[in-house]
């Protein structure tokens, strides 16, 4: 049986990828001319949403993969699931972020941005101290920012975890986590809060460094 040029087999075979058995029945049904242009179209569109990041749920709260928190700082302990640190306001949102994106979330006194700020998925960091590579079982933690305080000229950043991954997995990938600098020398080296537009979840899942479940 032949739908225009496409055999029924082909429509099959295709409506399988598309994830949409019931489009070929229509198909068929209604004798669409051009049903292989329409598969097609069906086809890319799937793709589309395929690629798409999937939202994860954290703490009961779905995460933002559009974005990230990236915490340095020099005194801070992340070797629990959960915990508090003060970062001086100087030092929030101000250096290693694109103009865009401080934009977005400079004003931190707007609840709308705290908001958004907490649905983000984080890194929380100290940082590197030898510059080229971290201290041998230095880690970083990765978690979500639960509150934020203002004390003065500081800021009181909430927090909490679950996956404590090596500070040198981080530094090997810096790149394509939106790091700025270069193997010598990098923001990891500084203390500051930034937000990177990169989908942190994939990075680290692709590198091996984040297990879906443990989210």
């Amino acid at each position: 049986m032949q739908v225009g040029e496409v055999s029924v087999n082909k429509l099959q075979q295709q409506s399988l990828q598309a994830k949409d058995a019931r489009f070929v029945t229509d198909i068929i049904d209604e004798g669409f001319a051009n049903a292989e242009a329409k598969l097609d179209e069906l086809l890319n569109r799937t793709a589309q949403n395929e690629n798409k990041p999937v939202p994860i749920s954290f703490g009961g709260v779905a995460l933002n993969r559009d974005y990230y928190n990236l915490f340095v700082v020099s005194s801070a302990k992340f070797d629990n699931s959960n915990g508090s640190f003060v970062i001086s306001n100087k030092k929030a949102l101000v250096e290693s972020i694109e103009p865009q994106v401080k934009k977005q979330f400079f004003d931190l006194r707007d609840d709308s941005v705290l908001e958004r700020i907490l649905s983000l998925p984080s890194l929380f960091m100290n940082e590197n101290v030898d510059y080229k590579r971290s201290r041998p079982g230095q880690k970083a933690l990765f978690g979500r920012v639960t509150d934020i305080e203002f004390a003065g000229k500081d800021i009181r950043i909430s927090f909490e975890g679950s996956t404590l991954i090596f500070l040198q997995s981080v530094t090997d990938i810096s790149h394509n986590l939106g790091i700025i600098g270069n193997p010598g020398c990098s923001e990891l080296n500084n203390t500051h809060w930034t937000i990177k537009q990169i989908d942190l979840i994939k990075v680290l899942t692709d590198a091996g460094l984040l297990a879906s479940q443990v989210i």
